[in-house]
């Protein structure tokens, strides 16, 4: 097994330049797989490392120097499976919907949020959404 990190402060192609992180990752891959016969590696990805990951695949084919050098055939004859888990592949949807719920309501900026929600009249969803908004900001008894 192998866990991969990175620094999510910076964009991948800039990882791999500042620490050799996507060249890291292929080098692991490739001993795991030298290391268990010839068995290919599985790939369990999690949220934004999901991402990163497909940025790897990409990156792993093309060739050097902007590329790992790996050729057309390297995820073939590595990768037996990747299974993702929570990659935001759409985005994160769950992130708005979450500030009109009253699990939301102790957070400041998502009382903020609802409250400038309310005032924008232009928007439909807020005079529509006007009762539900208040019941989300309402907190409830247990």
């Amino acid at each position: 097994m192998y866990m991969a990190a990175y620094d999510w402060r910076i964009s991948f192609q800039n990882a791999e330049v500042r620490d050799q992180t996507l060249s890291c990752i292929k080098s692991n891959i490739e001993l795991m797989v030298a290391t268990n016969g010839g068995n290919k590696a599985v790939i369990i990805p999690h949220s934004m490392g999901v991402l990163y990951f497909v940025h790897f695949m990409k990156w792993v084919e093309a060739p050097a120097p902007m590329g790992g050098g790996g050729g057309p055939d390297w995820y073939t004859r590595h990768i037996k499976a990747v299974m993702n888990i929570g990659g935001p592949f759409l985005g994160v949807p769950k992130a708005v919907s979450g500030l009109f719920s009253a699990e939301a309501r102790d957070i400041a900026v998502a009382s903020g949020f609802r409250h400038a929600l309310r005032k924008m009249k232009c928007l439909k969803l807020a005079s529509e959404n006007d009762e539900f908004l208040k019941l989300a900001s309402e907190k409830t008894s247990a």
